[in-house]
């Protein structure tokens, strides 16, 4: 699964690249119990096993957001 995470991220032009993956690093920084994976084609991230939040790309304006899950 890692591979296929990776992947997203590295499939994306720059400067979208650099700010999914700055993203990713500060999500992951804030607790050891946060895990990331993909789900429907994008990343996500879990704490203790429960959806959060995922990173995605807005179609029409072409630039990275983050959708929280509450």
């Amino acid at each position: 699964m890692f591979e296929k995470v990776e992947n997203y991220y590295h499939s994306k032009k720059e400067p979208i690249k650099s700010c999914l993956l700055a993203l990713k690093e500060i999500i992951l920084r804030l607790d050891p119990l946060i895990t990331e994976t993909q789900k429907w084609g994008m990343p996500c991230f879990c704490y203790k096993n429960r959806i959060f939040c995922y990173l995605s790309i807005d179609s029409k304006k072409d630039i990275p957001y983050i959708m929280m899950v509450v």
